[in-house]
This record gives C-alpha cells, structure tokens and sequence, in this order.
C-alpha cells in the first residue's frame, strides 16, 4: 500500500516544524514546551468557540482552573523568554492546533499522518 500526502495538511506541518526548530534552540525546555502546548490549546478551544460551540460552565471553570494552577507552578521560577523564541514557538503551537483540526476528519489518521511524514 502506497502512502500518499494529504497536501491541505503539508503546510501546517511544516510551519509546525520550522517554527519549533528555531524557537528551540532559542528557549529552554521546559519554557518552551509551556508556550507550545498552550498555544495548541488555546489554538483549539478558539477554534471551537469561532466554529459557533459554546462551552458550558464546567469547561470555563476547566480552562481557569488550568490556567491558574500553571501561573501557580511557574511563578516561583517565572523567566521571560526571548520574544524571538516566544513568538516562533507560538507559531509552532497554532500550526500543530490547525493541523490536529484540519485532521479530525480523516478517515484513516494514523495513515494520513504518516504519509506526511515520511512521503513529500
């Protein structure tokens, strides 16, 4: 069986990559990892509440919960990262959300995400 690209997706990928490859080596790790994990979730709740979903009041709660237990967690240790690698590692994150959203109708996920991968 031959794994073909779906093109629609190539591009977020990319951005995805590039993006990260940059923004890492200008971050430390685990600031990073906080900015882009954010960004994908941020990227995705946005996504769903601009597509006309509405969030019920548990999943408010949910988000403000998190997001103050994280303001929490890194408070003690709070550093400002270089707006260089902010700025890509954000662009990283929004391009993992569009593509993870993009993807949410395959048919075949584990296929579709391989041949991204690994045929161009």
């Amino acid at each position: 069986m031959r794994l073909q690209a779906r093109p629609a997706l190539a591009p977020f990928d990319d951005a995805s990559f590039l993006a990260f490859s940059y923004a890492y080596i200008s971050l430390y790790t685990s600031t990073d990892v906080l900015i882009l994990f954010g960004a994908v979730q941020i990227t995705m709740i946005l996504a769903s509440l601009i597509f006309g979903n509405k969030l019920h009041f548990c999943e408010w709660v949910g988000i403000l919960t998190a997001f103050l237990g994280f303001v929490y967690l890194v408070q003690p240790n709070l550093t400002t990262p270089s707006l260089k690698g902010f700025v890509l590692m954000t662009v990283s994150g929004i391009a993992w959300g569009i593509y993870t959203l993009k993807g949410k109708d395959s048919k075949q996920p584990i296929h579709d995400s391989a041949s991204n991968f690994l045929y161009r």
